[in-house]
């Protein structure tokens, strides 16, 4: 698979603090670490070698207070020979107050867009008394 950086807004653009830790490419770095560590697929450096394309983005809400109530994390998986959208996750990131808390909000959202891919991507058990009917 072929991991793209979707990218999205920077994370000073809302309010005049750091918004999460990490930079704008934190959402690719992250997802891109979680999918090595899995193991599942094979990472390739170029879409057209790559059975499925994982594009990872981010968005930030403003809502017009002080700091950002919710932002998304977006993940579009796509067939690079049809560029047909075969899935699509978002996940809704909470704010906080507190640059630490946003910190672990982000990583929370972010685990819930890994595990989903996951779980897709796991075959269900069939119980051998299905397979015999």
């Amino acid at each position: 698979m072929f991991i793209s950086n979707g990218g999205g807004e920077s994370f000073e653009s809302v309010i005049d603090e750091t918004v999460f830790n990490g930079g704008p490419d934190r959402p690719y770095n992250q997802f891109y670490a979680a999918m090595k560590n899995w193991g599942r697929y094979e990472l390739v450096s170029s879409p057209t070698d790559a059975d499925l394309v994982f594009e990872i983005s981010w968005v930030l809400t403003d809502t017009g207070l002080r700091l950002p109530v919710l932002g998304q994390l977006r993940l579009v998986v796509i067939d690079p020979k049809t560029h047909v959208t075969l899935w699509n996750f978002t996940e809704y990131v909470r704010g906080a107050i507190l640059l630490g808390n946003r910190d672990k909000n982000f990583d929370q959202a972010m685990t819930i867009i890994v595990n989903r891919m996951k779980l897709l991507a796991t075959p269900l058990a069939v119980p051998a008394a299905a397979l015999r009917k």
